[in-house]
């Protein structure tokens, strides 16, 4: 099996390229030939605004060249080094992501079905008032919890407006410690 070199531009056997676990491939895209001479170019140099701008050179000569290529415009990348963007961006993307795992399923569904008719024979055959509850409370100071089949529980209405947003197991007395 053989691969090209992004240096070099050479194409020789997958063995002339160190492993890298990230690589798609398992492999890095330098040769060993390339990537000893780039390290070696970069030890001699010894600050990092020099570094920084031998490694633009060589990105330019790289986009001249072709073998590489701008994804993004000059101010696409620019709006995102600036820190309030990022931010921004940061938190958006953590909300997608909690919305995303946060959906529930047909087994929450199912779940939380079962809780409301279990409400209702508890109410009628004990005559106090059912209420479904989070085990740990949705919103609350130090907690998070999700409104899943395995965050639900029945409870009576006065132990669930006494525990308020308080995480179950710190509402339970300690017995036995």
């Amino acid at each position: 099996m053989e691969k090209q070199c992004y240096c070099c531009m050479q194409i020789k056997p997958v063995e002339a390229f160190s492993l890298h676990k990230r690589m798609r491939d398992g492999r890095l895209n330098k040769c060993k030939e390339c990537h000893v001479a780039y390290v070696r170019k970069m030890r001699d140099k010894k600050t990092k605004a020099e570094l920084q701008q031998i490694r633009h050179l060589e990105y330019l000569a790289c986009i001249k060249t072709g073998s590489r290529s701008r994804s993004r415009s000059l101010s696409e990348i620019r709006e995102q080094h600036d820190p309030v963007n990022r931010k921004i961006s940061a938190l958006r993307h953590f909300h997608q992501k909690r919305a995303n795992a946060t959906k529930p399923t047909e087994l929450d569904d199912l779940v939380f079905e079962e809780a409301v008719r279990l409400c209702h024979m508890r109410a009628a055959s004990t005559g106090i008032r059912w209420e479904i509850d989070h085990i740990v409370p949705v919103k609350g100071r130090h907690v998070c919890g999700l409104h899943n089949a395995h965050n639900i529980q029945v409870v009576p209405k006065s132990w669930n407006e006494k525990k308020s947003n308080v995480h179950v197991i710190e509402f339970l007395p300690r017995t036995g410690y």
